[in-house]
């Protein structure tokens, strides 16, 4: 539908809903209002009269009710308690100011009654529309009930500022106390029982007993020689596949390829596909086959790891998805407004509904609408299991992907991959260094052998690595006491640890048989760090502390990158450049970190792939993947600086 028709099809919906809403309401106090007329029998001319020409009342004008009558009279002190405003003056329909009437001449019992009821059945309304956003979100998971995200944002605060007011109908001043109290008794229940629900990643199964989650466990996964070893002879056969699969004509040593992928929501999401489809362009399709390992976190992971799958599905069936346009069409329309329509209709109150796959069951939340939605922008192409990828991985016809979402509980990195890494977690020194270290990492298939590791989906796994604070819930693993995961971008933003522990690992074979490494980052933020001002007003320093933790998480870990990449230049016989493609974000053209981007942001990712900058990146990694081999290098070629080229080593 054309731009024009679908906005005026919106527009209309948006009216009709709020006509239709109206209509619902003035139906509803229509017939429940209840005024002093109707209770009386008496005609207006009567009652405006002054009190001592008033009809004396008839004995039945008062509520028969005593205990109607007992309960208005209560709810009336209360108000006067609580409430000591007295109106003067009051609006007319015609925006007049006009003196309230003198209310002496009406019977108090009436008075209370009228208000009383009223109140009442407005606090009833309140609840039903608050049991009727429950009933909605029975249908959370059809598209034609998903709402924006703003919209649910809306719908948020006016079921609160609905709940209170409800309750404020009934108690008063006692509110506050009540909602204090509630709080309370929450908070105490959740520490005892099982109220608040946990979020899953599907594929696990949680039915056998918790693995065992502390420091002596985690100590022997990490030093456990004899896992080390198989994984690193099985890497070992996945390099010697991938490296006849690059045999060149001229017996030249080919180059191996690591992809780093930036966090940064949809727009990383976007930027990384864009990014590696372009690549992949220029080295003839054959980026897939040049690459060794993906890693990375959050969007750009996505981006990565949708790429990799759809060059696999051309490698196995000949589909030239991975360049059809409507791909970063669909890769780039929202996956913000599901989540968040969930998240109010849904986990906001009790998460009854629950969905299967096979035996398995687990409890209905956003981060089951993230998943989905997710398989809808990637046409079920990330639809499947860690299982499903390793055979493709082992055989060298995908590169090998892992994603290291963050513990909360200890701050480690949990290892996610199809294939066997245990080197990737394990950090003894070598011999004649004396040093018991903590491991930085827990390799997760391996820790939850006995849950189906190996069967989580692709799309959980990535959402685990994605996770947003309060925009996707933090997922818990089955453990004791519970792991809880979240973005892999708290430790490692990039998947710098990963790769350098990985080209560390294997660094003798490299040197063998390869005639370099070449690390393509796809950053969704430049890398310059540049000092900025920390507060000059006292409100600034106030605040400088905590936001300046929060602002240089991803600068740090860049700074420790380019340390690791110096110390790399000890260990290294072979030459590693970085070749950096930058998302440029001028502060006049922002591109939001979210899971929707509009129109404007999307032209804004595509535009930055053609700034000179890149091109010139995108010209040294064509060169350097399929040129003549250079010197013995390691360093930097940056694509804000490609000029400048590798660093001569040492």
């Amino acid at each position: 539908m054309p731009g024009g028709g679908r906005l005026q099809l919106d527009l209309a919906c948006f009216l009709l809903g709020i006509a239709l809403f109206l209509m619902l309401a003035l139906l509803y106090f229509m017939r429940t209002n209840i005024d002093i007329v109707k209770l009386t029998g008496r005609t207006l001319d009567d009652l405006h009269r002054a009190p001592e020409h008033a009809p004396t009342p008839p004995p039945d004008a008062a509520p028969k009710d005593r205990q109607e009558r007992r309960q208005a009279t209560r709810w009336l002190r209360r108000a006067q308690r609580s409430e000591k405003w007295r109106v003067e003056t009051y609006l007319t329909p015609r925006m007049r100011i006009a003196l309230a009437r003198s209310s002496a001449h009406y019977d108090r019992d009436l008075l209370r009654t009228v208000l009383w009821r009223n109140q009442v059945y407005g606090a009833y309304f309140e609840v039903a529309v608050l049991v009727s956003f429950v009933v909605l979100g029975a249908f959370s998971d059809h598209r034609f009930f998903a709402v924006p995200a703003g919209a649910s944002a809306f719908l948020l605060f006016t079921m609160l500022i609905m709940l209170i007011s409800a309750l404020f109908s009934w108690w008063q001043g006692w509110t506050y106390t009540l909602l204090v109290l509630l709080a309370l008794g929450v908070h105490l229940l959740s520490t005892r029982t099982d109220l608040l629900h946990d979020s899953h990643a599907f594929g696990m199964d949680h039915r056998p007993p918790p693995v065992t989650y502390d420091r002596a466990h985690v100590m022997a996964l990490a030093n456990d020689s004899a896992a080390v070893q198989h994984d690193t002879e099985a890497t070992l056969r996945m390099l010697e596949a991938w490296k006849r699969n690059n045999v060149t004509p001229d017996g030249r040593k080919p180059r191996l390829v690591v992809i780093n992928t930036s966090g940064g929501g949809q727009r990383a999401l976007l930027w990384s596909f864009l990014c590696m489809q372009r690549a992949d362009s220029m080295l003839g399709g054959g980026l897939m086959r040049r690459t060794v390992l993906i890693t990375g976190s959050s969007g750009g992971a996505i981006g990565a790891a949708y790429f990799r799958q759809l060059a696999h599905l051309a490698r196995r069936q000949g589909t030239h998805l991975r360049y059809d346009p409507a791909v970063l069409q669909e890769i780039s329309s929202d996956m913000l407004n599901p989540v968040a329509f969930n998240f109010v209709t849904h986990d906001m109150f009790v998460r009854y509904r629950r969905v299967h796959d096979g035996p398995k069951s687990y409890r209905m939340d956003r981060g089951h609408a993230f998943d989905q939605r997710l398989n809808e922008v990637t046409r079920g192409v990330l639809n499947i299991r860690l299982d499903d990828m390793a055979q493709a991985e082992q055989q060298a016809e995908t590169p090998l992907l892992v994603v290291a979402p963050a513990s909360i509980n200890d701050g480690r990195r949990v290892i996610m991959s199809a294939s066997p890494v245990a080197y990737l977690v394990q950090n003894r020194p070598a011999p004649g260094t004396q040093h018991t270290g903590e491991p930085d990492a827990i390799e997760f298939r391996r820790m939850f052998a006995a849950h189906d590791a190996g069967q989580i989906t692709l799309t959980s796994a990535l959402r685990t690595n994605a996770t947003f604070p309060y925009i996707t819930p933090v997922v818990t693993m089955p453990s004791e006491p519970p792991m809880r995961l979240m973005d892999a971008g708290l430790l490692d933003n990039h998947g710098h640890r990963v790769t350098m522990a990985f080209l560390f690992t294997f660094r003798e074979w490299i040197a063998a048989n390869t005639s370099g490494v070449v690390v393509l980052q796809l950053r969704d933020t430049p890398k310059g760090i540049e000092p900025r001002e920390a507060g000059r007003s006292m409100l600034g320093r106030l605040l400088a502390p905590m936001g300046t933790v929060y602002d240089n998480v991803v600068r740090g870990q860049d700074l420790e990158h380019d340390r690791m990449m110096q110390m790399a230049s000890a260990w290294s016989d072979f030459p590693i450049t970085t070749v950096e493609l930058e998302l440029h974000r001028p502060r006049e053209e922002p591109v939001s970190l979210s899971w929707h981007l509009t129109a404007l942001e999307r032209r804004r990712v595509f535009r930055s792939l053609d700034t000179p900058q890149n091109h010139a990146a995108l010209r040294l990694l064509q060169q350097l993947v399929e040129g003549p081999a250079v010197a013995l290098t390691t360093g930097r070629g940056s694509a804000a600086d490609p000029a400048t080229g590798p660093a001569q080593r040492p």
